[in-house]
């Protein structure tokens, strides 16, 4: 049989290979799979898992809590579920590429892809009311009901019975609908010590997607002489199910300073496993190009510019502006609008500010106090604050300096005119908040509080980005 290449889509992105997953008994060192695909007479499906941002070559202990310690693929036609495997890894690993290379037969017809990493950290699965759980699936871990023997890979595929179809779709809406209830505050809490939110245990972040064959961007399909596609290699982006957010403190006065009740306000307390994404947001275009396309791969266009573009915070936030955001999206019913207490579960939540000191010219050199990143839920609040007709969310925190004993209080709640974060337009799953707070000698002590919008990975070697502006 003879083979020809055809070329759909932009250029696949270059990553640095890390680790090559075999599902099976093919095994092909990183790109040999696609040549031998187009001389083999067992067609091949080469898949590429990429984070939507970019991976920080020098992982900071910050973020321990987002490398990847398991990954699962679920390949689901129209009539059975293809695969279903899960990958474990003994050490959870600092990567943004994964490649699975499956020497199965490339079924015709629109598939589904789902990708789930860090499943052991998704809390009990819930969903909607009347959703039926068929008898013999345990709903205790989204594990334990993905392992269910009906939702088990079939093997043949050239006659799917009608209970191969119906767990396909079983299978399908339980992914759909799955949500629960984020335990990201599962973190250290001592107030004495100063590092105050470090990650406690084997809770890593989960990540997760889903694309129908249709809506992948970057592919090359492979075909016979008669046109059918009997080969696909395709690449696709996971997203974590969180958002981030990171507070900083600058001080110019010269004593300590006692930070306590620092919240932010207007959270979600549930969150799908899978986004939400509406009809006016799954197809994205970016500012430079006409034709839209699937909304992870926006995320990872836009990831990538961000991360190659950043610089002051005027930058990032013009840049956000410019490329817009994904602010179409759904959030589960009975979620509550809650805040959220950081360090969690610490009483009381205090942090000292280092006082100023001054250099050789006698010049204030201000101390900074950075705390997290803390993980929150994908929100979605849409009520307005101060005229703001985008998603608004509130902060609040105390200060008391030591020695003078004067204090502050910043508050933002849903009483008398809330003060909104600005800069941010939508809390979708991905987005990173940087909170920067300003404090100067004289009184009141704070003379600004601001926030920028800033990439999933920030740049090691540049360290915190923002001119903690007044």
């Amino acid at each position: 049989m003879k083979f020809q290449h055809r070329r759909r889509g932009g250029a696949a992105i270059s990553w640095l290979w890390i680790l090559v997953l075999v599902l099976t008994s093919c095994v092909y060192e990183k790109d040999d799979c696609l040549s031998e695909a187009g001389h083999s007479d067992t067609p091949a499906l080469v898949i590429r898992v990429n984070t939507v941002s970019p991976y920080s070559t020098t992982p900071t202990a910050s973020n321990v809590v987002e490398k990847i310690k398991s990954l699962r693929v679920i390949i689901a036609t129209d009539n059975l579920i293809q695969v279903n495997e899960l990958a474990t890894f003994e050490t959870a690993m600092d990567v943004s590429s994964f490649t699975y290379k499956i020497e199965k037969e490339y079924l015709q017809g629109e598939k589904r892809y789902y990708f789930i990493a860090n499943e052991e950290s998704i809390g009990t699965p819930q969903f909607p009311s009347g959703t039926k759980i068929p008898a013999g699936v345990s709903t205790a871990s989204i594990t334990e009901m993905l392992d269910s023997e009906i939702f088990q890979g079939v093997t043949n595929y050239g006659s799917p019975t009608q209970e191969d179809t119906r767990n396909r779709e079983t299978l399908e809406t339980l992914l759909t609908n799955l949500y629960f209830a984020p335990t990201y505050d599962i973190i250290t809490s001592d107030p004495s010590a100063q590092d105050l939110w470090a990650p406690k245990g084997d809770i890593y972040l989960p990540y997760s997607v889903c694309y129908a064959e249709s809506e992948i961007t970057e592919k090359t399909a492979y075909e016979d002489v008669e046109g059918n596609i009997i080969g696909l290699d395709a690449q696709m982006y996971l997203v974590p199910v969180a958002t981030k957010f990171e507070f900083h403190f600058t001080s110019s006065r010269t004593s300590t300073v006692e930070l306590s009740d620092l919240k932010v306000t207007q959270f979600d307390n549930l969150n799908y496993l899978l986004a939400k994404v509406e009809t006016g947001d799954r197809m994205k275009t970016l500012p430079e190009q006409t034709t839209p396309i699937y909304w992870p791969d926006w995320l990872a266009v836009t990831a990538r510019k961000s991360w190659e573009n950043i610089g002051s915070a005027d930058q990032n936030n013009s840049f956000n502006n410019t490329y817009g955001w994904i602010s179409q999206y759904g959030i589960p019913g009975g979620s509550a609008k809650t805040p959220v207490v950081f360090p969690p579960n610490a009483t009381p939540s205090v942090a000292t500010i280092p006082a100023a000191t001054q250099n050789a010219d006698k010049e204030i050199v201000p101390a900074k106090l950075d705390l997290g990143p803390f993980y929150l839920p994908e929100s979605k609040n849409t009520a307005t604050a101060n005229g703001a007709s985008t998603q608004w969310y509130g902060i609040n925190f105390k200060l008391k300096d030591t020695k003078t004993k004067s204090e502050f209080t910043f508050e933002s709640d849903d009483s008398g005119s809330p003060i909104a974060i600005e800069n941010l337009g939508a809390l979708f799953r991905n987005t990173h908040v940087v909170i920067n707070v300003t404090m100067g000698e004289g009184e009141p002590m704070v003379e600004g509080v601001y926030a920028e919008l800033m990439t999933w990975i920030r740049k090691a070697a540049q360290g915190f980005v923002g001119d903690y502006r007044k």
